[in-house]
């Protein structure tokens, strides 16, 4: 049976390098990945239990000590270097801890959080991911020019790293145009962090889509109308506005006879945000037109949240 050597463990220790320069220029002229840690160990219970129950784990420091140079940022200081909000604005970081993973030359990799899990399963997962990682790398040396059905499963791979150094690059790959809508689509999902930045971009790339697939076939519209709805829904969070719906009743009057398939789920998710803003009414037409459209199996659940709507909607009157 396999069994950590305690004593051999104790003789290893993680060297936390607290200069960001110097950890990168470290981990380029050793040629190993670059794990950097943001947290705030007096003031987050999240910070405190990463530090304690992983990064100080015998087990984590076994498997990754020799492995990674390692920089930790505290961000419980009053004042902390440019070059740190320079980082943490870049990779879009806002809240701790996190741990961003890179390449020696700084590209990144990865970005993950606390974990409910072992020091040794976290080590197997940082070690899993820069496997991964180099294997995409190296795949994508060897062929410059990718089969789309190829390029789909890097890209899929690059996502579950969230890896944004590889799904930019992978965005960039040359296939043939009319396959081209998966990729402008996981440009535009790139872009859509920041929408008004890239207000422009995001634009032109509605444009493609709309001149590549006019009429909806690979359902690129739907994933455009989706995305800007979670979009505009976390931008307008606690207001009392139509705006974020918006994309969606665009989508359901233009595509929605075609696209019966998803038509009635996309007629819930602006019935339930109407009710999320109790407009009983708006919410109950949208569900009774989700009924139409649904299949069976799913008519049950619909019809007892239509019965809800008609209470808030009718309430019966008081009497005396």
């Amino acid at each position: 049976m396999f069994s950590v050597n305690l004593a051999e463990c104790e003789d290893q220790k993680i060297v936390w390098n607290h200069d960001l320069a110097q950890a990168k220029k470290q981990a380029y002229m050793s040629n190993k990945p670059l794990i950097i840690l943001f947290s705030d160990r007096k003031n987050c219970l999240w910070c405190q239990k990463l530090h304690e129950e992983i990064l100080e784990n015998p087990e984590f420091i076994q498997d990754t000590s020799d492995r990674y140079i390692f920089f930790h940022g505290d961000l419980s200081l009053e004042k902390y270097p440019e070059e740190w909000e320079s980082f943490l604005d870049e990779y879009q970081i806002e809240a701790i801890p996190t741990l961003v993973l890179l390449t020696n030359q700084a590209k990144h990799i990865s970005t993950i959080g606390y974990l409910p899990i072992t020091g040794k399963k976290y080590a197997t997962l940082l070690n899993q991911i820069s496997q991964d990682y180099q294997d995409i790398s190296n795949k994508l040396e060897e062929n410059p020019q990718i089969e789309l059905k190829e390029l789909t499963s890097y890209i899929l791979k690059a996502k579950q790293l969230e890896s944004l150094y590889f799904r930019h690059e992978l965005i960039h790959r040359e296939v043939k145009k009319e396959n081209y809508c998966l990729l402008l689509l996981e440009k535009y999902r790139l872009l859509l962090a920041r929408p008004i930045k890239h207000a422009k971009q995001l634009l032109g790339i509605k444009k493609q889509i709309s001149k590549i697939d006019p009429n909806n076939h690979t359902k690129a519209q739907r994933q455009l109308a989706i995305l800007d709805f979670i979009s505009l829904a976390k931008q307008k969070v606690g207001e009392r506005t139509q705006e974020p719906i918006l994309p969606l009743v665009s989508y359901i009057k233009a595509f929605g006879p075609t696209d019966k398939e998803n038509l009635w789920k996309l007629q819930m998710m602006v019935c339930y945000f109407y009710q999320n803003q109790m407009q009983w009414d708006k919410a109950l037409d949208y569900a009774r037109d989700a009924y139409k459209a649904a299949p069976i199996v799913a008519r049950k659940d619909i019809g007892k949240l239509m019965r809800h709507l008609r209470k808030k909607s009718y309430p019966r009157p008081y009497h005396n």
